[in-house]
């Protein structure tokens, strides 16, 4: 960091030095990040025409294997993975719990992905959305009843299930993300794990999005009928690219932004390929989504965080704000195991995930992984806070 920061002051030098001969280009909107929420941001400014775009991004369209079923793409992600970076580290905040001190994201198979797609092209593509609950914490403007016609704006289920005969479910029917009532392919340990909770007392359920109180079910996913996975470059940026107005530029790494008091104008980003720092501007807004971790990373490298860190490394203050790169939280991940005699899900892949002795199962490659849960309200919870029904334990 200290490297970088180094190189950044010498590049603010050089800039204000009036050595920076080439005229900078200018977009009404600059999007820094083409994740998921990147994706998604410069599809809808740019849907109307009327505004320029430009999208900066590291790295560029994904592999096809990343449109695999989802056991497929997520071997080659650890194999092939794009995503790492040894230098920086990330303090996970877990509440109830102590602090994981830091870990390193090139360790890591699902870091922050770095091709355009982002998060989704790592994630797991089960489909469920938070309890009503949670959303009406976020504050005004991101309560339930707000979200609730966005959530149906991005979704297309079919407008019928179970052979036609029943409503799906609360699903929007016409939006760019493809949503399948279930996994293309569930293994019989799945049903076992329903059979268990079924008999602890929790209800089974087909609308885990729907129904929103304790209980067991598979939940949907975001994969075609064959099992392949649905992502966001190819639901949102994939059917923009031939818009004149979006400008789509992976290779850059994004440095600095550039402040003008309390508002962004532009940013400073490298070109990887020829190593060169460029400057772009914007009539109107940048956005950042570029990530936990890349995010805070850029705001302190233009001078945005706690005033004694950017102090120790030789940073100007541009705008002290303490919280930056603090706080990330976590939802508490305990792994269990156990025997059984049933043909587990990584006996079915084959080598080299399986043993030698067993047979790779095509089908098999279609699992989420994890494709069932069970959900309810624990007694504790329910103590603490009686009117409440958000289930805090899942499994």
């Amino acid at each position: 960091m200290v490297v970088m920061a180094s190189r950044i002051i010498g590049l603010l030098a050089l800039l204000r030095a009036g050595l920076a001969e080439e005229k900078a280009a200018e977009f009404d909107f600059i999007v820094v990040g083409g994740g998921v929420a990147g994706s998604i941001i410069a599809s809808r400014l740019s849907e109307s025409g009327k505004h320029s775009v430009l999208l900066l991004n590291v790295a560029g369209t994904p592999p096809e294997a990343y449109r695999s079923p989802v056991l497929l793409s997520n071997e080659l992600i650890v194999k092939h993975n794009l995503t790492a970076n040894s230098g920086l580290q990330v303090k996970i905040t877990q509440p109830g719990y102590s602090p994981v001190k830091e870990f390193s994201v090139a360790e890591t198979g699902s870091s922050p992905a770095r091709w355009l797609g982002g998060s989704s092209l790592v994630g797991l593509s089960l489909y469920l959305r938070d309890h009503p609950e949670a959303l009406d914490a976020w504050g005004e403007g991101w309560g339930w009843k707000d979200m609730h016609k966005y959530f149906h704006k991005v979704e297309s289920m079919a407008e019928t299930c179970y052979g036609g005969h029943k409503s799906c479910g609360d699903y929007g029917t016409a939006g760019p993300v493809h949503i399948a009532k279930e996994p293309a392919y569930t293994a019989a340990m799945t049903l076992d794990f329903i059979a268990a909770a079924k008999a602890a007392g929790l209800e089974e359920t087909r609308e885990l999005n729907t129904d929103l109180g304790p209980a067991v079910g598979v939940p949907p996913t975001m994969q075609h009928d064959d099992g392949t996975k649905v992502h966001a470059f190819d639901a949102y940026l994939r059917p923009a690219m031939g818009r004149s107005n979006l400008h789509i530029l992976h290779g850059a790494r994004a440095d600095r932004l550039i402040m003008s008091g309390d508002t962004c104008k532009g940013v400073v980003y490298r070109n990887l390929a020829t190593v060169e720092d460029k400057v772009v501007y914007a009539k109107n807004q940048v956005i950042l989504s570029s990530g936990y971790v890349y995010t805070p990373r850029l705001l302190f490298l233009s001078g945005i965080g706690a005033k004694e860190e950017l102090e120790r490394v030789g940073m100007p203050v541009v705008h002290e704000l303490p919280a930056v790169g603090k706080h990330l939280t976590s939802a508490r991940y305990s792994p269990m195991t156990w025997s059984t005699d049933r043909k587990t899900l990584s006996q079915m892949l084959g080598q080299p995930i399986s043993q030698s002795q067993f047979t790779a199962e095509p089908k098999a490659y279609q699992s989420t992984v994890q494709e069932a849960l069970a959900r309810f309200r624990s007694q504790k919870a329910a103590k603490a806070s009686p009117y409440s029904k958000r289930s805090d334990v899942v499994l």
